[in-house]
């Protein structure tokens, strides 16, 4: 499981997760496709720029995110 995965999954789900962040399902979608010159996905981990974003909303919504979580 990626991390994108671990973190998705913690939240219940892309929608979950996008609505808690503010962002498109499709943007939160594109984290879990992998990274090659055909393909706008990142391969399986979240954006730097997501990761405040998230953290931020795990913590207002009593989500619990380990570190092995934050795997990559």
């Amino acid at each position: 499981m990626t991390q994108a995965e671990r973190i998705i999954a913690r939240f219940g789900g892309i929608g979950q997760l996008a609505s808690a962040i503010g962002r498109d399902v499709s943007s939160i979608y594109r984290w879990t496709y992998a990274r090659n010159a055909a393909s706008v996905g990142t391969g399986g981990l979240i954006p730097l720029a997501a990761v405040p974003l998230v953290k931020e909303a795990a913590v207002r919504l009593g989500i619990e995110l380990t570190a092995e979580d934050w795997r990559p």
